[in-house]
Formats: structure tokens, sequence, C-alpha cells
């Protein structure tokens, strides 16, 4: 069964914040001034980034328990 991720996860994803990537993404969303910045909020769809923005209950997984063993491994 293949795990359906909500919006915020999947974001997660692209921002490499989650499966271990490096993170590139993120180090330059929250760099207005780099010069790929415009284009990765393109990519992202668009709109203003918060790098200090998180709320905990916007995050849901499925199956928690089966999330955190994954991500233990």
């Amino acid at each position: 069964m293949k795990m359906k991720y909500n919006h915020v996860y999947q974001f997660k994803i692209r921002l490499g914040l989650v499966n271990h990537r490096s993170g590139g993404e993120y180090k330059i969303i929250k760099d207005p001034q780099h010069e790929e910045y415009e284009e990765m909020l393109e990519w992202l769809s668009g709109g203003d980034f918060d790098p200090k923005y998180f709320d905990v209950n916007e995050v849901t997984f499925s199956d928690l328990d089966k999330r955190l063993r994954m991500e233990l491994e």
C-alpha cells in the first residue's frame, strides 16, 4: 500500500527536510538574495516562504507509528 502524505509533508520532501536529502532547496528559499530564489519559489508554486513558520497541527501521517519506524531505520 502506497502511503499518502499531506501537502505539508510533500512540501517538506521537496525542500529536502525529510528522506535524508541535502536541503539545498531550503537553503535557497530562506535566502531572498540567492540567485535561484525566484525560480525556486516558482517551482514550489510561488508565494511567500517563512522559514520560521511551523504548525504541528498541519503535520499528519496516515500511520504515525509506521512512519516513525521508517525514519528510525
